[in-house]
């Protein structure tokens, strides 16, 4: 549970912020030119149209900036080969590519500021709920007072 966690943070944090949602979401969205299906289901929240202008706005930024796709992929391997532990340091790392990610994506696509403002408010629901969760469950197992 907690290696599962640790990927769902590093997706957030180095793909735009969205793999959260993907395993609340049922179904994953229909396919999108440049971008893995993977990535699709992550961003199934927002409508096609988002959906579309995001995926074609990041592979754009990849394509055009490869050290910015090298340096998440050394993230994202890093990250698994430390498994279920993350420092501050890492974090810190993952969240300044994010932050470079969405800047590249947004001189591709300048009206995308829109999309990250609705990603934004998805995931900090999605952890808000998350969190409610994991307090719940700590609590169930506890004995009623009533």
């Amino acid at each position: 549970m907690k290696l599962l966690l640790v990927a769902i943070l590093a997706v957030i944090l180095l793909g735009g912020g969205t793999i959260l949602l993907c395993a609340q979401t049922p179904a994953p969205a229909p396919a999108t030119a440049g971008q893995p299906s993977h990535e699709n289901a992550m961003i199934a929240f927002l409508t096609p149209t988002q959906q579309e202008q995001y995926a074609k706005a990041h592979a754009k930024a990849l394509a055009d900036n490869p050290g910015l796709k090298e340096e998440g992929d050394t993230l994202k391997k890093q990250i698994l080969a430390n498994g279920e532990h993350l420092d501050q340091a890492m974090i810190e790392k993952m969240n300044s590519h994010r932050q470079k990610l969405r800047q590249a994506m947004l001189k591709e696509d300048p009206t995308l500021g829109p999309v990250f403002a609705e990603i934004d408010k998805h995931i900090s629901e999605a952890k808000a709920k998350q969190l409610g969760q994991l307090q719940n469950s700590g609590t169930d197992s506890a004995p009623s007072s009533h």
